[in-house]
């Protein structure tokens, strides 16, 4: 059997003894366990060797306001969690210590030890809720935190888009300032056709639930730049979509580069041919012998030049030559 949790510690601060008497048979008959003050004193006292879960505070005490009482705990940075107990016509005060922290305020009138037992029980709920809600948002900002530090100092512009694709946040904008992005959407930041295909890219994922990766050619900071974008589907707890999450990469260097590679392997393979067979025009027939050149490229971006020479009475080795690039596939044959 499991051990049961501990009971909640009301602190009841009341200048009146036989009340003071009465709220606590009401609390200890509903489960808490309670502490008591008959003074402002006494109850900072108390405070200073204990902690309670909340307290139920007489306003009017005899040594010290229940205000002063509240301001001395907070300079000893020993607050806690509050009900304010009035008398009949001094709502006015209560609300407006409900302005400065109070959770919660009962009346003393004819059913007010009848209230007492749920109104705590109230209270520390909404307290145990702010609780966890704290403790989650502390999480979110711990997790906003690492991602930021991992994305500091990366290429990646990482963004969310609502279910109308409008930017609701935005790390690393390229080619606009983050406060000329949000709240905006693709048409009011791209020319008309970029925006049209991002849009559709969007929301084949909003309406479809599956991500994609494509490489897009968008007009940022005045130049076109090609972007490796990823869109998944962010969605709720009941696991609907309530926009995109996406991460954009700019490549426009990478894919300049494969384009001059693939210039300076092209110039390289008509010199092998020249060198090799002494082509013209990228071929030559002789008597009895042919001449061609098979190039092909393979997945590992390996590019094999293989010259032969054959002929009706022999045929000679395979003479191969070998270039690193990064190209796709490309077949081209000489005969």
């Amino acid at each position: 059997m499991e051990p049961k949790p501990p009971s909640a510690t009301i602190l009841v601060v009341d200048d009146d003894q036989g009340l003071v008497r009465l709220i606590e048979k009401s609390l200890r008959r509903a489960g808490f366990a309670t502490a008591a003050a008959t003074s402002g004193r006494a109850a900072l006292d108390w405070l200073k060797q204990s902690r309670a879960d909340l307290a139920l505070l007489d306003l009017q005490l005899q040594d010290i306001s229940g205000q002063d009482l509240l301001n001395h705990l907070a300079k000893a940075n020993r607050s806690v969690p509050f009900i304010i107990i009035t008398g009949q016509g001094d709502e006015r005060v209560a609300v407006e210590m409900m302005k400065r922290g109070a959770v919660d305020y009962l009346v003393k009138d004819k059913e007010f030890l009848e209230l007492v037992p749920d109104v705590v029980r109230h209270a520390l709920a909404q307290l145990e809720k702010e609780k966890r809600l704290a403790a989650m948002e502390e999480a979110l900002r711990a997790s906003e935190e690492r991602f930021r530090i991992v994305l500091k100092n990366s290429p990646i512009v990482a963004f969310h888009q609502d279910k109308n694709l409008r930017y609701t946040w935005i790390h690393n904008p390229i080619g606009h300032a983050e406060a000329a992005v949000l709240g905006r959407t693709d048409a009011d930041l791209f020319p008309a056709a970029e925006a049209a295909r991002l849009t559709q890219l969007k929301r084949r994922v909003l309406e479809g639930g599956v991500g994609l990766r494509e490489e897009v050619d968008c007009t940022l900071g005045g130049t076109m730049r090609t972007l490796d974008l990823t869109v998944e589907p962010m969605r709720d707890a009941g696991g609907g979509i309530m926009g995109i999450t996406c991460a954009a990469m700019d490549v426009t260097e990478r894919k300049q580069l494969q384009k001059e590679i693939l210039k300076i392997t092209h110039f390289q393979l008509i010199l092998r041919v020249k060198e090799h067979a002494s082509l013209q025009k990228y071929g030559r027939k002789t008597e009895n012998k042919s001449e061609y050149i098979y190039v092909k490229t393979h997945r590992n971006f390996s590019l094999t030049c293989i010259l032969r020479l054959s002929s009706a009475a022999q045929v000679t080795e395979p003479r191969t030559y070998s270039v690193n690039y990064v190209l796709p596939v490309v077949a081209i044959v000489v005969v």
